[in-house]
């Protein structure tokens, strides 16, 4: 797998990162934002009868936007932990984390920063990888009409 993303990987999670030693993650990109204003957004998109996070095993309902934002903030800091966890064999450098909605994000510096950790991460399919291209990416995505 070179890409995994939302559902199911909150339920997935301890399992994808300890897997097998000879499958290796280069590394763990972990996208952040407020949790009241992720839980807001999901209950706008959603409905209040979707379910929010899953952290520890069980889910709740949007309607409920404090359990919901709590499960936000503990499943963040739990992805956190694993991704930069020595029992797993990785250290901080492993985990690449990012608030694309605060608002004072420099899309720009952004794009440096995630070219430079993508290079860092040793996998040769990286090595050449230029600024430009993760910053017209970004761009790209920053202009389609998805849920906020």
């Amino acid at each position: 797998m070179d890409v995994l993303s939302d559902q199911p990987v909150p339920y997935l999670l301890t399992q994808i990162l300890s897997s097998s030693r000879e499958w290796r993650t280069p590394g763990v990109l972990l996208s952040l934002r407020d949790p009241h204003e992720w839980a807001a957004a999901r209950l706008a998109a959603q409905g209040p009868d979707s379910s929010g996070g899953a952290t520890c095993g069980y889910s709740t309902k949007l309607a409920d936007q404090e359990a919901s934002a709590l499960h936000q903030l503990t499943y963040n800091a739990f992805a956190a932990c694993l991704a930069t966890s020595p029992r797993f064999g990785w250290d901080p450098g492993h985990l690449f984390a990012f608030n694309l909605f605060d608002g004072q994000a420099d899309s720009a510096k952004w794009a440096r920063n995630l070219a430079q950790w993508l290079r860092d991460r040793g996998d040769p399919r990286f090595a050449g990888l230029q600024d430009e291209r993760v910053a017209g990416a970004a761009e790209t995505c920053a202009q389609q009409d998805w849920p906020k």
